[in-house]
This record gives C-alpha cells, sequence and structure tokens, in this order.
C-alpha cells in the first residue's frame, strides 16, 4: 500500500501551494501532540523577539499588554486598541 504524505508546513508549499493560515499552522501545532511552549507578548518588538528565539508560537493577553502600557488590567483599554496591539504581533 501506498503511504500519504503527511501535510506539514514545510512540505506543504511544494506540494500544495501557498503556506497555510496562522489558524491551520496553530492547530497542526496542538495536533502535534506535544507540548508547546507559547510566550506573551506585549508588542510587535516583543513578538519578533519570540520568533527570533525559535517558538513556534506567541500570544498576547490583557494583563501583558495593559501592563505595558502602565495601566491595570481593569478593562481601561478598549477593544480596539487590544485588536490593534495584537495585530501588529
Amino acid at each position: 500500500m501506498c503511504q500519504k504524505k503527511k501535510k506539514t508546513v514545510k512540505n506543504w508549499k511544494k506540494s500544495f501551494g501557498p503556506m497555510p493560515s496562522r489558524v491551520e499552522r496553530l492547530r497542526e501545532l496542538l495536533d502535534a501532540g506535544k507540548l508547546i511552549q507559547v510566550p506573551c507578548c506585549h508588542d510587535a518588538l516583543s513578538a519578533k523577539m519570540v520568533q527570533r528565539a525559535g517558538f513556534d508560537a506567541v500570544f498576547g493577553s490583557g494583563f501583558c499588554i495593559s501592563a505595558s502600557r502602565g495601566l491595570p488590567d481593569t478593562g481601561l483599554i478598549s477593544s480596539h486598541e487590544m485588536v490593534s496591539s495584537l495585530e501588529s504581533m
């Protein structure tokens, strides 16, 4: 029987064209069945540093983003500001 090649990000482009979305990449990491270290970032610079350090993923939290602006995590940052910070990552 012929075995199918597993669809991974590494062989995706050669076989299937454009790279998968970030959601698909995260799903692939989670389906791998191994522990993933995902550091929290507060802006694009910290996300870039995490990427250069070799981590596979990054996340942002309300506390992390508000603390970086010198604000308590009490809902003082609007949803627009949160989305803007997360999009820059």
